[in-house]
Protein backbone atom coordinates (compact mmCIF):
# COMPACT_ATOMS: atom_id res chain seq x y z
CA UNK A 1 0.00 0.00 0.00
CA UNK A 2 1.33 3.43 -0.99
CA UNK A 3 0.04 6.80 0.26
CA UNK A 4 1.05 10.40 -0.30
CA UNK A 5 0.79 13.29 2.12
CA UNK A 6 0.93 17.02 1.33
CA UNK A 7 2.42 19.13 4.12
CA UNK A 8 3.64 22.73 4.61
CA UNK A 9 7.17 22.84 6.07
CA UNK A 10 10.09 25.24 5.82
CA UNK A 11 13.83 24.66 5.33
CA UNK A 12 14.62 24.87 9.03
CA UNK A 13 11.93 22.23 9.67
CA UNK A 14 13.68 19.99 7.10
CA UNK A 15 16.96 20.36 8.98
CA UNK A 16 15.39 19.61 12.35
CA UNK A 17 13.60 16.58 10.92
CA UNK A 18 16.85 15.27 9.43
CA UNK A 19 18.41 15.21 12.89
CA UNK A 20 15.75 12.75 14.12
CA UNK A 21 16.78 9.16 13.38
CA UNK A 22 13.90 7.30 14.98
CA UNK A 23 11.05 6.98 12.39
CA UNK A 24 8.43 6.90 15.15
CA UNK A 25 9.72 10.16 16.60
CA UNK A 26 9.78 11.68 13.11
CA UNK A 27 6.08 10.94 12.70
CA UNK A 28 5.34 12.32 16.16
CA UNK A 29 7.29 15.49 15.37
CA UNK A 30 5.40 15.92 12.08
CA UNK A 31 2.06 15.53 13.83
CA UNK A 32 3.01 18.13 16.44
CA UNK A 33 4.60 20.71 14.16
CA UNK A 34 3.28 20.42 10.61
CA UNK A 35 -0.04 21.62 9.20
CA UNK A 36 -1.53 18.78 7.19
CA UNK A 37 -4.58 19.37 4.96
CA UNK A 38 -6.93 16.40 5.10
CA UNK A 39 -8.62 17.18 1.79
CA UNK A 40 -7.93 19.01 -1.43
CA UNK A 41 -10.30 21.76 -0.23
CA UNK A 42 -8.27 22.29 2.96
CA UNK A 43 -5.11 22.34 0.85
CA UNK A 44 -6.56 25.14 -1.30
CA UNK A 45 -7.65 27.05 1.79
CA UNK A 46 -4.17 26.83 3.30
CA UNK A 47 -2.63 28.01 0.03
CA UNK A 48 -4.97 31.02 0.00
CA UNK A 49 -4.20 31.84 3.64
CA UNK A 50 -0.51 32.16 2.82
CA UNK A 51 -1.41 34.88 0.31
CA UNK A 52 -3.83 36.79 2.55
CA UNK A 53 -1.14 38.95 4.24
CA UNK A 54 -0.02 40.14 0.78
CA UNK A 55 -3.58 41.01 -0.26
CA UNK A 56 -4.19 42.76 3.07
CA UNK A 57 -0.98 44.80 2.72
CA UNK A 58 -1.90 45.83 -0.84
CA UNK A 59 -5.44 46.86 0.15
CA UNK A 60 -4.18 48.84 3.16
CA UNK A 61 -1.62 50.49 0.89
CA UNK A 62 -4.33 51.57 -1.56
CA UNK A 63 -6.51 52.93 1.26
CA UNK A 64 -3.54 54.79 2.74
CA UNK A 65 -2.75 56.34 -0.66
CA UNK A 66 -6.34 57.61 -0.91
CA UNK A 67 -6.12 58.98 2.65
CA UNK A 68 -2.88 60.80 1.81
CA UNK A 69 -4.43 62.25 -1.36
CA UNK A 70 -7.45 63.56 0.58
CA UNK A 71 -5.30 65.15 3.27
CA UNK A 72 -2.99 66.70 0.66
CA UNK A 73 -5.97 68.15 -1.22
CA UNK A 74 -7.27 69.71 1.99
CA UNK A 75 -3.86 71.12 2.93
CA UNK A 76 -3.27 72.49 -0.58
CA UNK A 77 -6.64 74.26 -0.50
CA UNK A 78 -5.68 75.82 2.84
CA UNK A 79 -2.47 77.16 1.29
CA UNK A 80 -4.39 78.63 -1.64
CA UNK A 81 -6.93 80.25 0.70
CA UNK A 82 -4.15 81.68 2.87
CA UNK A 83 -2.46 83.26 -0.17
CA UNK A 84 -5.71 84.96 -1.23
CA UNK A 85 -6.95 85.83 2.27
CA UNK A 86 -8.25 89.31 3.03
CA UNK A 87 -7.14 91.22 6.12
CA UNK A 88 -9.91 89.92 8.41
CA UNK A 89 -9.14 86.34 7.30
CA UNK A 90 -5.44 86.59 8.15
CA UNK A 91 -5.73 85.49 11.76
CA UNK A 92 -3.75 83.16 13.99
CA UNK A 93 -6.51 80.59 13.55
CA UNK A 94 -5.90 80.41 9.80
CA UNK A 95 -2.16 80.01 10.30
CA UNK A 96 -2.75 77.25 12.86
CA UNK A 97 -5.15 75.46 10.49
CA UNK A 98 -2.57 75.51 7.69
CA UNK A 99 0.09 74.12 10.04
CA UNK A 100 -2.23 71.39 11.33
CA UNK A 101 -3.26 70.52 7.76
CA UNK A 102 0.36 70.00 6.82
CA UNK A 103 0.91 67.91 9.95
CA UNK A 104 -2.05 65.67 9.04
CA UNK A 105 -0.61 65.17 5.56
CA UNK A 106 2.83 64.26 6.91
CA UNK A 107 1.25 62.02 9.56
CA UNK A 108 -0.74 60.16 6.91
CA UNK A 109 2.45 59.48 4.93
CA UNK A 110 4.24 58.31 8.09
CA UNK A 111 1.37 55.99 8.99
CA UNK A 112 1.38 54.57 5.47
CA UNK A 113 5.10 53.82 5.59
CA UNK A 114 4.71 52.29 9.06
CA UNK A 115 1.90 50.02 7.89
CA UNK A 116 3.96 48.78 4.93
CA UNK A 117 7.03 48.10 7.10
CA UNK A 118 4.95 46.33 9.74
CA UNK A 119 3.20 44.18 7.11
CA UNK A 120 6.56 43.22 5.59
CA UNK A 121 8.07 42.43 8.99
CA UNK A 122 5.07 40.30 9.95
CA UNK A 123 5.21 38.42 6.64
CA UNK A 124 8.96 37.87 7.02
CA UNK A 125 8.44 36.53 10.54
CA UNK A 126 5.66 34.13 9.52
CA UNK A 127 7.21 32.74 6.34
CA UNK A 128 10.94 33.01 6.99
CA UNK A 129 13.03 29.94 6.11
CA UNK A 130 15.46 30.41 8.97
CA UNK A 131 15.42 31.38 12.61
CA UNK A 132 17.59 34.47 12.04
CA UNK A 133 15.24 35.81 9.38
CA UNK A 134 12.25 35.06 11.57
CA UNK A 135 13.72 37.03 14.48
CA UNK A 136 14.67 39.90 12.16
CA UNK A 137 11.11 40.05 10.83
CA UNK A 138 9.71 40.08 14.35
CA UNK A 139 12.04 42.91 15.38
CA UNK A 140 11.19 44.91 12.24
CA UNK A 141 7.47 44.55 12.88
CA UNK A 142 7.99 45.54 16.52
CA UNK A 143 9.85 48.73 15.62
CA UNK A 144 7.22 49.61 13.03
CA UNK A 145 4.54 49.05 15.67
CA UNK A 146 6.24 51.53 18.01
CA UNK A 147 6.49 54.09 15.19
CA UNK A 148 2.81 53.57 14.37
CA UNK A 149 1.81 54.18 18.00
CA UNK A 150 3.77 57.45 18.01
CA UNK A 151 2.31 58.51 14.64
CA UNK A 152 -1.19 57.55 15.80
CA UNK A 153 -0.87 59.62 18.97
CA UNK A 154 0.42 62.67 17.08
CA UNK A 155 -2.24 62.36 14.36
CA UNK A 156 -4.92 62.00 17.01
CA UNK A 157 -3.69 65.14 18.77
CA UNK A 158 -3.66 67.12 15.51
CA UNK A 159 -7.12 65.83 14.51
CA UNK A 160 -8.41 66.77 17.95
CA UNK A 161 -6.99 70.28 17.57
CA UNK A 162 -8.68 70.76 14.19
CA UNK A 163 -11.94 69.41 15.62
CA UNK A 164 -11.76 71.86 18.54
CA UNK A 165 -11.31 74.76 16.11
CA UNK A 166 -14.30 73.57 14.07
CA UNK A 167 -16.44 73.42 17.21
CA UNK A 168 -15.31 76.91 18.18
CA UNK A 169 -16.22 78.18 14.70
CA UNK A 170 -19.62 76.49 15.00
CA UNK A 171 -20.30 78.29 18.28
CA UNK A 172 -19.20 81.61 16.76
CA UNK A 173 -21.44 81.11 13.71
CA UNK A 174 -24.39 80.19 15.96
CA UNK A 175 -23.90 83.35 18.00
CA UNK A 176 -24.36 85.53 14.88
CA UNK A 177 -27.36 83.58 13.63
CA UNK A 178 -25.68 81.53 10.89
CA UNK A 179 -27.30 78.28 11.93
CA UNK A 180 -26.78 76.37 8.67
CA UNK A 181 -23.08 77.18 8.68
CA UNK A 182 -22.87 76.34 12.39
CA UNK A 183 -24.47 72.94 11.75
CA UNK A 184 -21.91 72.02 9.10
CA UNK A 185 -19.04 73.18 11.29
CA UNK A 186 -20.42 71.11 14.15
CA UNK A 187 -20.52 68.02 11.92
CA UNK A 188 -16.95 68.73 10.82
CA UNK A 189 -15.86 68.93 14.45
CA UNK A 190 -17.56 65.63 15.33
CA UNK A 191 -16.01 63.94 12.28
CA UNK A 192 -12.61 65.26 13.39
CA UNK A 193 -13.11 63.75 16.85
CA UNK A 194 -13.99 60.41 15.25
CA UNK A 195 -10.84 60.67 13.08
CA UNK A 196 -8.78 61.23 16.23
CA UNK A 197 -10.27 58.10 17.82
CA UNK A 198 -9.47 55.95 14.78
CA UNK A 199 -5.94 57.40 14.68
CA UNK A 200 -5.44 56.11 18.21
CA UNK A 201 -6.84 52.70 17.24
CA UNK A 202 -4.59 52.57 14.15
CA UNK A 203 -1.56 53.12 16.37
CA UNK A 204 -2.55 50.38 18.82
CA UNK A 205 -1.21 46.88 19.06
CA UNK A 206 -3.42 45.64 16.20
CA UNK A 207 -2.53 48.62 14.03
CA UNK A 208 -4.26 48.96 10.70
CA UNK A 209 -5.33 45.31 10.91
CA UNK A 210 -7.94 46.19 13.56
CA UNK A 211 -11.52 45.92 12.28
CA UNK A 212 -14.36 48.08 13.65
CA UNK A 213 -17.88 47.62 12.36
CA UNK A 214 -16.71 45.41 9.50
CA UNK A 215 -14.19 47.98 8.20
CA UNK A 216 -10.49 48.36 8.99
CA UNK A 217 -9.41 51.46 10.88
CA UNK A 218 -7.55 52.62 7.76
CA UNK A 219 -10.81 52.28 5.83
CA UNK A 220 -12.65 54.32 8.45
CA UNK A 221 -9.88 56.93 8.28
CA UNK A 222 -10.28 57.22 4.51
CA UNK A 223 -14.07 57.48 4.84
CA UNK A 224 -13.76 60.23 7.45
CA UNK A 225 -11.17 62.07 5.32
CA UNK A 226 -13.60 62.09 2.39
CA UNK A 227 -16.42 63.28 4.68
CA UNK A 228 -14.24 66.09 6.05
CA UNK A 229 -13.27 67.23 2.53
CA UNK A 230 -16.95 67.23 1.51
CA UNK A 231 -17.92 69.21 4.63
CA UNK A 232 -15.13 71.72 3.98
CA UNK A 233 -16.46 72.27 0.45
CA UNK A 234 -20.01 72.72 1.76
CA UNK A 235 -18.81 75.18 4.44
CA UNK A 236 -16.94 77.23 1.83
CA UNK A 237 -20.03 77.25 -0.40
CA UNK A 238 -22.29 78.54 2.38
CA UNK A 239 -19.72 81.01 3.69
CA UNK A 240 -19.28 82.43 0.19
CA UNK A 241 -16.22 83.67 -1.65
CA UNK A 242 -13.93 86.45 -0.49
CA UNK A 243 -16.09 89.16 -2.07
CA UNK A 244 -19.27 87.86 -0.37
CA UNK A 245 -17.47 87.90 2.97
CA UNK A 246 -16.23 91.43 2.27
CA UNK A 247 -19.82 92.56 1.64
CA UNK A 248 -20.86 91.26 5.06
CA UNK A 249 -18.20 93.39 6.76
CA UNK A 250 -18.37 96.57 4.69
CA UNK A 251 -20.21 99.77 5.65
CA UNK A 252 -23.50 98.37 4.30
CA UNK A 253 -22.84 94.86 5.64
CA UNK A 254 -25.22 92.73 7.66
CA UNK A 255 -22.86 91.61 10.41
CA UNK A 256 -23.55 93.01 13.84
CA UNK A 257 -19.94 92.49 14.92
CA UNK A 258 -16.65 92.27 13.07
CA UNK A 259 -17.35 94.91 10.42
CA UNK A 260 -14.61 97.16 9.07
CA UNK A 261 -13.56 99.99 11.33
CA UNK A 262 -10.72 101.20 9.09
CA UNK A 263 -11.79 102.61 5.66
CA UNK A 264 -8.32 102.14 4.21
CA UNK A 265 -8.31 98.43 5.08
CA UNK A 266 -11.83 98.12 3.69
CA UNK A 267 -10.70 99.67 0.40
CA UNK A 268 -7.55 97.52 0.22
CA UNK A 269 -9.54 94.33 0.81
CA UNK A 270 -12.05 95.37 -1.84
CA UNK A 271 -9.30 95.81 -4.44
CA UNK A 272 -7.80 92.44 -3.51
CA UNK A 273 -11.18 90.68 -3.62
CA UNK A 274 -11.90 92.17 -7.03
CA UNK A 275 -8.53 91.07 -8.47
CA UNK A 276 -9.22 88.81 -11.41
CA UNK A 277 -12.98 89.42 -11.14
CA UNK A 278 -14.64 89.94 -14.51
CA UNK A 279 -18.27 90.81 -15.24
CA UNK A 280 -19.81 88.84 -18.10
CA UNK A 281 -21.56 91.01 -20.74
CA UNK A 282 -25.34 90.81 -20.79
Amino acid sequence: MKSELAVFITDDMHKELANITDPTKKVAWLVANVTTPATAHEYAVLRIQTKLPVFAAVSEGILTAIDIACKYAGWNQMLVDEAKALSFQKTWAQDVRVTLGGALYVGAMGTGVGNVVKAYGTWRNLYATGMAERIAGEQLAGRAGIALRVAGALTAAVSGGVAAMDLADANRSRSVGKYELAGLQLLSGLAGIAAAVFSILAGGSAGSAAVVGGLSVTGWGVLLAIVLVALAMAIDHIRGDAFAQWLERCYWGTLDAGRYSDPDRERTDFNKAMTGFRCSPQ
